[in-house]
């Protein structure tokens, strides 16, 4: 192609896709750059996505009975279930707003 796609930054130890001066370990540039999360011999229904799209950001698991859990070193704070129910501080939300 006409740009440089791959750029390995030795004396930073920083890694660009899409770009030649990366600003951090990973620098992803692209109209809506993604990353995809797949687990070993799996298809497309084990696959997880993080996407920028225009001002927003997407995180998806494409697991049909997958969740998505945001947390901190002391556990789950924040969880989605596959069914779309959202729980606070719990890891078990049994409705769409659920909150411990």
């Amino acid at each position: 192609g006409t740009t440089q796609a791959f750029h390995w930054d030795a004396a930073d130890e920083r890694l660009g896709l899409g770009n030649t001066a990366p600003s951090t370990i990973l620098h992803l540039t692209d109209a809506n750059p993604s990353i995809l999360l797949e687990t070993s011999g799996g298809g497309a229904t084990d696959q997880a996505y993080i996407q920028k799209y225009s001002n927003d950001l997407y995180v998806y698991n494409k697991e049909s009975a997958g969740n998505i859990f945001l947390g901190t070193n002391n556990g789950t704070k924040v969880t989605i279930d596959a069914s779309g129910n959202m729980g606070i501080g719990t890891s078990s939300p049994d409705n769409n707003a659920n909150w411990a």
